[in-house]
């Protein structure tokens, strides 16, 4: 299960990005398609990659991202569920574009005490992707 490794690899992300005694709450991961995640391997997979740790806890979002595809007739791209969709125009010849992303968006965590806010320290993101589909897992 590739699930664990890409966990394994998230938590080192993360120790390497937030400030030594920061709680981290939680952390957004954009998953594209070709990844082949599934949610429930991953959620265990996270939480067996962050026990024992000081990212035990922490809750792990996953925003799942549609296909991007493109059409070899007529050039149009769109978002869709299925790799398989044809285009509009009745054409079948249609190429996945990108897919395979998997990005740390971003990391949540408790304010410290007795340290005052720094243009340094991780912040969360704002999550505005409508289109996209975001589990906790």
């Amino acid at each position: 299960m590739h699930e664990l490794s890409i966990a394994r690899s998230l938590v080192g992300l993360v120790r390497e990005s937030v400030p030594g005694g920061a709680v981290v709450k939680s952390v957004l991961v954009r998953v594209g398609p070709l990844q082949a995640i599934e949610s429930g391997a991953m959620e265990l997979s996270w939480c067996a990659a962050t026990e024992g740790t000081v990212f035990e806890g922490a809750e792990l979002l996953l925003t799942f991202v549609p296909w991007e595809l493109g059409c070899r007739e007529c050039g149009r791209s769109w978002s869709s569920d299925s790799w398989s969709d044809p285009c509009t125009c009745g054409s079948c010849r249609v190429d996945p574009v990108g897919g395979d992303e998997l990005r740390l968006e971003s990391i949540e965590v408790e304010d410290l005490p007795n340290r005052t806010a720094s243009a340094d320290a991780p912040r969360a993101v704002k999550r505005s992707q409508a289109s996209k589909e975001t589990r906790r897992v």
